[in-house]
């Protein structure tokens, strides 16, 4: 793993503690959901999650992670390749579908700045990524940090599927800064 990435999960655990294990394994099968391209499950697995842990009022930076990777993988479900999906191929939920007809129109989430204490990547720097990667990979980033912490039994799944897409995007921000 790397050094950096093994430093901020550290840093992140208690969050991840806090989300509990039940919580973790939602966030860790909607990260292997959108690293194995099935993006119609991760959006499916983070409207799950979200509902979950606002019931259980956990750190709002979690679920504002949770959010941001929802709409990501929502744009990317045109993209996907998988036979069954409850979305059309404009990446619009179907009416009849869990999603439902009130989400159709593409959302916008970010952190706010209360948030940054929790974010591994800097303030976002135009000449480096638009604001919406750096916020999808902080997402990422926390979302990944959080689950291999609060769900153990998915830890090595996550550094299998998951710690090589997370390495390849720090990768790019040390090659840029």
């Amino acid at each position: 793993m790397d050094d950096d990435l093994a430093a901020y999960i550290e840093r992140i655990k208690p969050l991840g503690e806090a989300t509990g294990e039940r919580g973790g394994h939602r966030i860790a099968s909607a990260l292997l959901s959108f690293a194995m391209g099935m993006y119609d499950r991760t959006v499916e697995r983070c409207d799950r999650s979200i509902v979950a842990l606002e019931k259980r009022e956990a750190h709002r930076t979690v679920v504002a992670a949770l959010r941001i990777l929802r709409e990501h993988a929502r744009s990317l479900v045109a993209t996907q390749v998988s036979v069954r999906s409850a979305f059309t191929f404009e990446g619009t939920a179907k009416v009849d579908s869990p999603q439902g007809e009130g989400n159709n129109a593409p959302q916008e989430f970010s952190f706010g700045g209360d948030d940054r204490a929790y974010l591994l990547l800097p303030e976002p720097d135009e000449e480096v990524a638009p604001p919406a990667v750096v916020a999808r990979d902080n997402a990422l980033l926390l979302l990944y940090a959080v689950a291999y912490t609060a769900s153990a039994d998915e830890a090595q799944a996550l550094e299998e599927q998951v710690a090589p897409l997370l390495a390849a995007r720090l990768d790019y921000y040390r090659e840029e800064h």
